[in-house]
Protein backbone atom coordinates (compact mmCIF):
# COMPACT_ATOMS: atom_id res chain seq x y z
CA UNK A 1 0.00 0.00 0.00
CA UNK A 2 2.54 2.44 0.89
CA UNK A 3 4.52 2.00 -2.51
CA UNK A 4 1.36 2.44 -4.22
CA UNK A 5 0.93 6.01 -2.64
CA UNK A 6 4.37 6.88 -3.28
CA UNK A 7 3.98 5.85 -6.62
CA UNK A 8 0.98 8.00 -7.07
CA UNK A 9 2.68 10.91 -5.18
CA UNK A 10 5.31 10.84 -7.89
CA UNK A 11 2.84 10.75 -10.70
CA UNK A 12 1.16 13.30 -9.28
CA UNK A 13 4.56 15.28 -9.25
CA UNK A 14 5.42 14.49 -12.99
CA UNK A 15 2.32 16.03 -13.98
CA UNK A 16 2.05 19.02 -12.13
CA UNK A 17 5.61 19.65 -13.01
CA UNK A 18 4.78 18.80 -16.71
CA UNK A 19 1.97 21.01 -17.19
CA UNK A 20 3.55 24.07 -15.27
CA UNK A 21 6.07 23.93 -18.10
CA UNK A 22 3.59 24.29 -20.84
CA UNK A 23 2.17 26.77 -19.30
CA UNK A 24 4.72 28.78 -18.72
CA UNK A 25 6.08 29.34 -22.21
CA UNK A 26 7.71 32.28 -23.16
CA UNK A 27 6.12 33.47 -26.65
CA UNK A 28 9.44 35.58 -28.25
CA UNK A 29 10.46 35.60 -32.28
CA UNK A 30 12.60 33.03 -33.27
CA UNK A 31 15.05 36.28 -34.02
CA UNK A 32 15.29 36.91 -30.40
CA UNK A 33 15.52 33.10 -29.60
CA UNK A 34 18.54 33.01 -32.33
CA UNK A 35 20.46 35.69 -30.94
CA UNK A 36 20.33 35.31 -27.35
CA UNK A 37 19.88 31.25 -27.58
CA UNK A 38 22.01 30.76 -23.85
CA UNK A 39 19.10 32.07 -22.48
CA UNK A 40 16.82 30.09 -23.76
CA UNK A 41 18.18 26.77 -24.01
CA UNK A 42 16.26 23.93 -22.79
CA UNK A 43 13.65 26.27 -21.71
CA UNK A 44 9.61 26.32 -23.08
CA UNK A 45 8.77 29.09 -25.81
CA UNK A 46 6.14 29.81 -28.08
CA UNK A 47 6.82 30.94 -31.55
CA UNK A 48 4.56 31.38 -34.92
CA UNK A 49 5.73 32.19 -38.13
CA UNK A 50 5.30 30.41 -41.53
CA UNK A 51 6.20 26.86 -42.97
CA UNK A 52 8.80 27.07 -45.18
CA UNK A 53 10.07 23.60 -45.85
CA UNK A 54 8.82 20.09 -44.87
CA UNK A 55 11.43 17.65 -43.79
CA UNK A 56 9.73 14.81 -43.15
CA UNK A 57 6.22 13.98 -41.44
CA UNK A 58 8.17 15.06 -37.93
CA UNK A 59 10.35 18.09 -39.09
CA UNK A 60 9.86 21.33 -40.88
CA UNK A 61 11.74 24.62 -40.64
CA UNK A 62 9.36 27.75 -39.88
CA UNK A 63 10.30 31.33 -40.84
CA UNK A 64 9.27 34.72 -39.15
CA UNK A 65 10.71 38.25 -40.57
CA UNK A 66 13.50 36.82 -42.02
CA UNK A 67 14.30 34.59 -39.54
CA UNK A 68 14.35 30.66 -39.25
CA UNK A 69 14.48 27.77 -36.84
CA UNK A 70 14.05 24.28 -37.74
CA UNK A 71 10.80 22.73 -35.34
CA UNK A 72 10.84 18.18 -34.49
CA UNK A 73 7.52 17.44 -33.64
CA UNK A 74 8.49 13.49 -33.02
CA UNK A 75 4.85 12.98 -34.39
CA UNK A 76 3.01 14.13 -30.89
CA UNK A 77 3.00 17.98 -31.95
CA UNK A 78 -0.08 18.49 -33.92
CA UNK A 79 -1.42 17.89 -37.38
CA UNK A 80 0.88 17.58 -40.09
CA UNK A 81 1.85 21.25 -41.85
CA UNK A 82 2.48 22.47 -45.30
CA UNK A 83 4.81 24.96 -46.66
CA UNK A 84 2.88 28.50 -47.19
CA UNK A 85 0.92 27.22 -43.44
CA UNK A 86 1.07 29.88 -40.29
CA UNK A 87 1.20 27.83 -37.38
CA UNK A 88 2.15 28.02 -33.97
CA UNK A 89 4.59 26.08 -32.05
CA UNK A 90 5.07 25.51 -28.56
CA UNK A 91 8.25 23.21 -26.98
CA UNK A 92 11.38 23.44 -25.95
CA UNK A 93 13.89 25.23 -27.13
CA UNK A 94 17.27 23.51 -28.37
CA UNK A 95 21.07 25.75 -28.46
CA UNK A 96 22.80 22.71 -29.42
CA UNK A 97 20.88 21.57 -32.79
CA UNK A 98 19.40 25.31 -32.40
CA UNK A 99 15.67 23.52 -32.61
CA UNK A 100 12.42 23.66 -31.19
CA UNK A 101 11.13 20.38 -29.87
CA UNK A 102 7.67 20.86 -30.19
CA UNK A 103 4.85 19.65 -27.72
CA UNK A 104 2.28 21.31 -29.68
CA UNK A 105 1.79 22.60 -33.41
CA UNK A 106 -1.76 24.52 -34.09
CA UNK A 107 -2.61 26.56 -37.41
CA UNK A 108 -2.63 30.71 -36.82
Amino acid sequence: MILVRRLCASLALIVTVGLATVASAQSVSIDTLLRDAARFDNRPVLISGTVMLVESPQAFQLLDRGSQIRVITSGRGGPPVNPGQRVEVEGVFKMGPRQIEALRVSPR
